[in-house]
């Protein structure tokens, strides 16, 4: 279905911009160029769960580079779960820190987090970190994207444990961990990336790593944007270094805000107070005035001081590692497993809450939110499609079960409809399904002239659309303030 005139007229409106609008951000997709004086490499911890490429919107503003922070309505406790009191975890070797306490006149200047479930909070993690000795290790981290946490590189690679080095084997992650309560539960790693010069050399300018989840806790706790950006504008802010100290037991989270000591162009100096542990947490601030608004990550915390008075430090987010690292999200941006029992299968499509269905009117073949769950004017019966891309196309069954059209979009004014085919130039039919904590999912809608994040949702008027250009991922969920639903979708497999 393709609409030439409003394909050239909304063409025209988007390219026609005036001068002035250099000044504002800049939407970029992926399209840095890695540098060629850094390698990355990769290393997979299990085989469970599947991935699919997507793309993480990052913005551009004069030198800085930065992704937005997603906050959600509220963060939903879906599974809290009590942790052992009596598990036994050490600091990992040749870390040691000791507290400055130059800041607050000999105290510690730290503060504990009471409400860490809360934002801006709930996307800080306790790492449950295990190498071959089957011992626990702790560590911090932070979420930076759906299921992708940041955290040092020498929590996922250690160099001291045995002479051949080794990666770890598992890290159990734990969100806004309070005491014994998990508030997110227990999530596992399934990926590791970091950089071959911190494997090889121990480089402590790349002592940085991003762990890939087997869940998208994001969608509910929210998470962190990161910002790589120039020397002036970071020196004139207080920044905030967070963790789970093990002078605090590994279970709490504790925070300390200061002005950055010193930059260099791969490691940020403070005299903040950190203790073992706290590896791997987020160094980030906190806008209420600025472009870039709410909170972003400028690093990770790696070392204690090892340079009397020149401060603790951590890795600075460098455009180079900004660059790295917006790929990897990008890699591994869509959980797709776990959409797989549905393949092939006779299935309906119902709002999340509510007792509507995606459906197709069979006189006109139009695709609306219907009521109705037996044919009569409405069909909506659908069977997912695997395709070699991991993505799914989804074919409408007539009263017959016959095979019929596919559920297909045009991305400029949103519309959703029937289509004959499983490919087009500014249509989608591919779709790439991602599952919240409830068991509800979401459908992108991709193509390869698709500029923005587009979902399956419903508007105001409850007829089926793509979400507007600012539901980027992670896909929002969307409320018709007609009927208060949410929309999102679970699926109904049926067996005639």
């Amino acid at each position: 279905m393709f609409r030439p005139f409003l394909t050239s007229l909304l063409l025209a409106f988007i390219f026609a911009k005036p001068l002035h609008a250099m000044e504002e951000p800049e939407d970029m997709r992926w399209e840095l160029s890695p540098s060629p004086t850094i390698t990355p490499t990769s290393h997979i911890v299990s085989n469970l769960t599947d991935y699919v490429k997507g793309e993480f919107l990052l913005k551009k503003q004069d030198r800085a580079i930065y992704t937005h922070s997603h906050k959600p309505a509220m963060p939903k406790i879906i599974q809290s779960v009590l942790i052992d009191e009596d598990r036994k975890i050490s600091q990992l070797p040749s870390y040691e820190e000791n507290l400055l306490l130059r800041v607050e006149d000999g105290e510690d200047g730290r503060k504990r987090i009471l409400s860490p479930s809360e934002w801006p909070y709930s996307f800080h993690a306790q790492l449950g970190l295990f190498f071959s000795d089957g011992r626990e290790h702790g560590g911090s981290g932070v979420l930076v994207g759906p299921h992708h946490i940041l955290t040092a590189a020498h929590n996922v690679f250690s160099h001291d444990r045995t002479s051949t080095k080794e990666w770890a084997t598992n890290i159990v992650v734990r969100l806004a961990l309070n005491d014994r309560v998990a508030h997110f539960g227990e999530l596992s790693a399934v990926k590791f990336y970091t950089f071959e010069e911190y494997i090889k050399d121990r480089d402590q300018g790349l002592d940085i790593a991003l762990i890939i989840l087997n869940k998208s806790i994001g969608l509910e706790t929210g998470w962190v944007g990161l910002l790589a950006d120039e020397d002036a504008p970071l020196m004139s802010d207080s920044i905030h270094v967070t963790g789970y100290p093990g002078d605090k037991g590994f279970k709490q989270l504790w925070t300390m805000s200061h002005r950055i000591k010193q930059l260099e162009q791969e490691r940020i100096f403070y005299d903040i107070d950190t203790y073992a542990g706290q590896s791997g947490g987020a160094i980030w601030i906190n806008r209420d005035s600025s472009v870039y608004l709410g909170p972003h990550v400028i690093g990770v915390h790696a070392r204690g001081e090892e340079i009397p008075d020149k401060g603790n430090s951590g890795v600075r987010l460098s455009h180079e590692k900004f660059n790295y690292i917006i790929k990897w999200i990008s890699e591994t941006a869509i959980i797709t497993q776990i959409f797989d029992e549905f393949c092939d299968k006779k299935i309906s499509l119902k709002v999340a809450t509510g007792d509507a269905y995606l459906g197709v009117h069979k006189e006109n073949e139009t695709v609306v939110l219907s009521s109705e769950t037996s044919w009569s004017d409405v069909g909506i019966y659908w069977r997912p499609i695997k395709l070699e891309d991991g993505s799914f196309a989804f074919q409408f069954l007539d009263s017959q079960n016959s095979k019929g059209k596919y559920l297909d979009a045009f991305y400029f004014d949103g519309s959703v409809y029937l289509s004959p085919q499983t490919n087009g130039g500014y249509t989608g039919t591919h779709w790439k399904p991602i599952k919240d904590g409830d068991g509800n999912y979401f459908f992108q809608c991709i193509a390869s002239n698709n500029p923005y994040f587009v979902y399956l949702g419903v508007n105001r008027e409850m007829s089926i659309w793509l979400s507007p250009d600012e539901e980027r991922l992670p896909p929002t969920r969307w409320y018709s303030e007609k009927q208060g639903q949410l929309v999102s979708w679970k699926m109904c497999i049926h067996s005639d």
